[in-house]
């Protein structure tokens, strides 16, 4: 869970190995189900788009959905009216989202998407 202000303040909440945590800091906008908070915003950093040297991923693994749901927020335009205010965040999810798979019981945690 990520609980967020109007500032743009916001925490996530998770419980890893069996103890609640809780990650708080303003970089934190995006939210995936692994690895922990610490190790995608350590493998942000190394995402060009975002101040290191690796291209942007594409991949469906969550470390390569993060990168993506965290850059592209900041780089929207700003809607102009309430049609585009609801489409914009709706289309970074959509380009995001884990696509429809068959189980892989190698990687059992992904979640379909609805």
């Amino acid at each position: 869970m990520a609980p967020d202000q109007r500032s743009g303040d916001s925490a996530i909440l998770e419980h890893l190995d069996g103890t609640p945590r809780v990650h708080h800091d303003r970089a934190y906008t995006a939210v995936t189900n692994s690895p922990p908070p610490d190790e995608q915003h350590a493998h942000l950093r190394t995402t060009q788009a975002l101040g290191g040297s690796k291209p942007l991923p594409h991949g469906t693994d969550p470390s390569d959905r993060f990168a993506p749901t965290a850059y592209y927020p900041a780089r929207r335009p700003q809607p102009g009216d309430t049609t585009h205010a609801v489409a914009s965040p709706l289309n970074v999810i959509r380009n995001t989202a884990q696509p429809f798979r068959v189980a892989d019981p190698a990687k059992p945690y992904p979640p379909q998407p609805i």
